[in-house]
């Protein structure tokens, strides 16, 4: 017998010495294992839809938050983190990889609470901070349990195709109640809210025409696209409109161009260059002034008002330049505090009426007057990573990692612009922040699962 005959050899991991039995029942158990979570992540989607946009009172008209905070809002965020926390545990070591990844938004986390120590209302900031944190876990949770972009991007579509439906469905049933005196504002707040919405629906549809092969997921989305901006036209809101169009027609496409070759990937920051020069020229041609070209934009050279409240934030921005007056401190002690009433002269109309401004209507502004000059570049330098991840991302060659990586983009360009007229970063009641925060941790999965696609393909 030759040396070692007869021996016993063991190669290779303990799989590989199940019987076929045995290796059935741990694939079965796997399988089983891997459904429960994806289904925990769509319940999870569905849940955040529901509190995001429904809320326990779907039919009144919540403004925002005030000093005295939302018991009912809090406890439906909890509940989600509780719904979030077995996804984490049941895929940890997937989660753990993202919150490492995701370090960008932790730092501006990190910023975010740093103001803590110099709040005007150090309870509020940290009442705040809470909620953020919420809503990073329940990211966390969505991003271990739906892992790649088609189980995101059709996950996100179906509460995308809901709330427009039922928007659209209360516009014909309910007209008094969905319709403001400025526009469509359905099951949200305020029509400006709506336009936020709509933003998103198109950017949703858009990306997922890139990855849908099935005739009829194409043609829904096609259908769900026209519908989304009918919604935005009745909501009359202009800025949204406008932007829903750039992100659509214009910058979709090239994104996913993006992915075939860097000549495509340059066309949009081109268009932006040669926008800017045009600007720049038609200023000094013509002697154009601010108010001129919000006349020549919008119709009307006040934005509907906005300059006397931005005139009014930048007075409250000087009394703390460097540090701004601590995170969620500002607008979050409704009517016990408000920035804008101590400014004499500013607010002509009633003081029930001045309430309703709770936001500087430009997110950047308010980045300012919350963490001031610190805060403001924690933050720019976080978007210029996401940035950067977007365009690293092209050479992503598969049809729905590349949908999701223009959702993602088209999302960001979306946000940016909709900042110059509204206050959504990372705001608790800025509904574009809220989903910066899930969208960001879900594109840095994303990029998690492509990379190890990748590596399993050179082996």
């Amino acid at each position: 017998m030759a040396s070692g005959e007869g021996d016993s050899v063991t190669t290779g991991t303990w799989l590989d010495d199940l019987s076929p039995s045995q290796a059935t029942q741990r694939a079965q158990q796997t399988a089983l294992g891997d459904m429960i979570v994806l289904w925990g992540g769509r319940l999870l989607m569905a849940g955040f839809f529901f509190v995001i946009f429904v809320g326990l009172h779907p039919l009144s008209r919540d403004v925002g938050e005030n000093a005295g905070g939302n018991a009912e809002r809090q406890v439906s965020f909890l509940a989600l983190a509780a719904l979030a926390t077995p996804l984490v545990l049941m895929r940890w070591e997937r989660a753990i990889q993202i919150v490492l990844r995701s370090w960008p938004l932790l730092v501006v986390f990190a910023a975010m609470a740093m103001t803590t120590l110099w709040s005007t209302y150090p309870g509020v900031t940290v009442r705040r901070m809470i909620l953020v944190i919420i809503v990073y876990i329940v990211a966390v949770g969505l991003a271990s349990a739906l892992r790649t972009p088609r189980d995101y991007l059709t996950a996100l579509a179906f509460g995308y195709a809901a709330i427009l439906l039922i928007d659209l469905a209360l516009s014909v049933a309910m007209p008094g109640f969905a319709y403001t005196p400025l526009g469509l504002a359905g099951i949200h707040g305020q029509k400006n809210v709506a336009g936020m919405a709509g933003l998103m629906f198109l950017a949703c549809f858009s990306s997922i025409l890139v990855g849908a092969r099935q005739p009829i997921g194409f043609w829904v989305s096609v259908a769900l696209l026209l519908l989304s901006f009918l919604f935005l036209g009745l909501t009359n809101s202009k800025t949204s409109l406008a932007v829903g169009l750039l992100a659509t027609v214009f910058a979709a496409p090239v994104l996913a161009l993006g992915h075939r070759g860097f000549v495509y990937a340059t066309l949009l920051p081109l268009f932006f260059v040669v926008m800017a020069g045009l600007v720049i020229f038609a200023t000094g041609a013509f002697d154009l002034t601010g108010a001129d070209w919000a006349q020549i934009t919008t119709g009307d050279p006040t934005f509907t008002g906005r300059d006397e409240i931005w005139s009014a934030s930048l007075k409250e921005i000087a009394k703390a330049p460097w540090l701004g007056h601590g995170w969620g401190a500002v607008w979050s002690m409704l009517p016990l505090s408000h920035p804008l009433s101590q400014h004499i002269g500013f607010w002509t109309d009633t003081y029930e009426t001045l309430l309703i401004i709770n936001q500087s209507h430009n997110g950047y502004l308010d980045i300012l007057m919350h963490g001031g000059i610190f805060l403001l570049t924690v933050v720019l330098l976080f978007l210029a990573k996401q940035i950067r991840d977007v365009v690293v991302a092209f050479k992503w060659q598969d049809r729905w990692y590349v949908a999701g990586n223009v959702f993602f983009g088209t999302f960001l360009l979306s946000l940016l612009i909709n900042n110059m007229m509204e206050a959504t970063l990372f705001f608790p009641d800025g509904l574009l922040g809220q989903f910066l925060i899930l969208l960001t941790v879900a594109h840095t999965g994303w990029r998690l699962s492509w990379n190890r696609q990748a590596l399993a393909r050179t082996r």
